[in-house]
């Protein structure tokens, strides 16, 4: 079976929760895997400044990145996932992009 490869990068609010960084990730990861998603790596980017900013009083934010793969014909991955975290406070921002995988050349 073939499988999708995706690669998500939340921004957390970590002003809007008791949770640290390293709780959230594990929790994330989670989300992931119960919408079917085989994680493969998580990136941990860290806070960076908004371009833009939008709120004076809250001008970067929290950086994580996931890559993994779900299997082909599971569905719309991507309004999953927003569905999922539509009422979570802790996350601002979730963008879900596909992956090319190129396939190993066999001899």
């Amino acid at each position: 079976m073939q499988s999708r490869h995706y690669k998500v990068t939340f921004i957390l609010n970590l002003r809007e929760t008791k949770r640290d960084a390293k709780a959230l990730t594990e929790w994330l990861k989670k989300i992931l895997e119960e919408l079917g998603a085989k994680v493969e790596g998580v990136e941990d980017i860290g806070i960076r400044d908004f371009v833009r900013v939008t709120h004076k009083q809250n001008p970067n934010g929290h950086y994580l990145a996931y890559t993994f793969s779900t299997p082909e014909g599971k569905g719309d991955f991507n309004t999953a996932l927003q569905n999922r975290l539509k009422l979570e406070n802790e996350v601002k921002r979730a963008f879900v992009e596909s992956l090319k995988v190129e396939k190993s050349a066999k001899a």
